[in-house]
């Protein structure tokens, strides 16, 4: 038995497209993005499909099929920098690496009275770090569609991906340098505060209207407050990597 959509869920669909189903909605709003179209040109679908709908009397899917297929039928022109390069988006992320692994390697030594030894393998790890942020920001479009359309495989590779770095710590020991844990703790709590504070300076100053996705008649103030609730939503990764880092940090002091 199929459940009632949530009205808080899907709030921005059914003040899109009141008409239509909330769920079909954002389905066609996926796959549009997806395919790299504008917010405009996304508003304005939905606007189409939502008139009709009223018009007819007839559901989304009774006159348009599936997302999918409607999405592909209409061919809205991509917005060509979706696939570009952005990396600066990217870097207050390896910046907040860059802070919490140098915490996480100072915390076991600090408890034991010990020096903190890096070895090959948390090198490589973190090489294999970047290296990941950084291609799947320079072809994130591609990224999501893949995980979108292909989710089993992506759960995969990120699994992989895992192995791989696991595999680099246990099996690569070789010591390239020791190093005193308390300025190797302070280096990493001010990359990972500065970064912090950079990333959600970043996102305050991002001005999110200029691509969301607007109905041609909607005011723009509806606009600016979907805005704002992205903008809160892009909060949650950048303030993620300082909390797991304290959690982390606490699980190590505990058990050490």
């Amino acid at each position: 038995m199929t459940g009632t959509p949530s009205p808080r869920k899907y709030r921005f669909e059914r003040e899109l497209a009141p008409h239509v189903d909330p769920v079909w909605a954002q389905e066609l709003t996926v796959e549009l993005r997806l395919r790299g179209a504008s917010g405009k040109s996304i508003g304005e679908t939905l606007a189409e499909v939502d008139s009709h709908c009223a018009e007819a009397g007839e559901t989304a899917a009774e006159s348009f099929g599936t997302p999918a297929d409607y999405a592909q039928q209409l061919q809205l022109p991509e917005l060509a920098q979706r696939e570009t390069p952005q990396l600066m988006t990217v870097v207050p992320i390896l910046g907040q690496i860059f802070g919490m692994l140098p915490i996480l390697w100072a915390m076991p030594p600090l408890t034991q009275g010990e020096e903190v030894v890096i070895r090959t393998g948390q090198i490589t790890m973190l090489g294999i770090v970047v290296a990941a942020i950084v291609l799947m920001t320079w072809r994130v479009l591609s990224l999501v569609r893949f995980v979108v359309r292909r989710p089993v495989p992506a759960v995969l590779c990120g699994v992989a991906l895992v192995a791989l770095m696991a595999l680099a710590v246990g099996l690569l020991r070789t010591p390239l340098l020791e190093l005193a844990p308390i300025p190797l703790l302070i280096f990493g709590v001010l990359m990972l505060a500065i970064t912090t504070v950079w990333g959600v300076l970043r996102m305050r100053s991002a001005t999110l209207s200029e691509d969301m996705v607007a109905t041609p008649l909607e005011n723009r103030e509806a606009v600016n407050r979907r805005a704002e609730s992205v903008r809160w939503v892009g909060y949650v990764p950048v303030l993620m990597m300082p909390v797991y880092t304290a959690a982390l940090v606490l699980v190590l002091w505990l058990f050490a």
